[in-house]
């Protein structure tokens, strides 16, 4: 489990031991447990006390916290701007799935995604995605978030 090739980079990209991660694409809400175990901090790991003040972050009016108000994985999908209508839907009683903008990543305190997907193309007026890495071998892009 710590000798994994994905680990290693994520660890020697990880200086900072305050950065956050966060996982998305396939299984994102299964390999976030890998990383939490391996003492890197995720934001979408099985949540077992209910992460409100994280989540309210991003719905100040707390339309969805019937949703992560729970014992649960969090599914990442990172979407630009204009595909983020209904952020948060729950998938089973202990699942439920975020959509997020690169914005959206930052006001959670968000500093590193690991991603089945390319996310080279999604920005905002002020942030974008710094590739880091070609597809490791567990099918990950691993990218830092900064500042246009």
């Amino acid at each position: 489990m710590t000798d994994q090739p994905l680990i290693a980079k994520i660890r020697a990209l990880s200086t900072n031991t305050d950065s956050t991660w966060i996982t998305e694409g396939d299984n994102s809400n299964m390999l976030a447990n890998l990383f939490t175990a391996n003492g890197i901090k995720t934001l979408n790991a099985l949540s077992v006390t209910p992460k409100i003040s994280t989540w309210e972050k991003i719905d100040p009016h707390h339309r969805y916290t019937k949703i992560y108000n729970r014992y649960a994985f969090a599914a990442v999908s990172i979407v630009p701007e204009s595909q983020n209508e209904i952020p948060f839907s729950l998938i089973w009683p202990d699942l439920f799935s975020v959509s997020l903008t690169i914005d959206q990543l930052k006001i959670l305190g968000v500093d590193f995604v690991a991603s089945t997907h390319r996310l080279d193309d999604i920005s905002s007026k002020t942030l974008h995605f710094e590739s880091l890495s070609s597809r490791e071998s567990n099918g990950r892009y691993l990218y830092r978030i900064i500042k246009n």
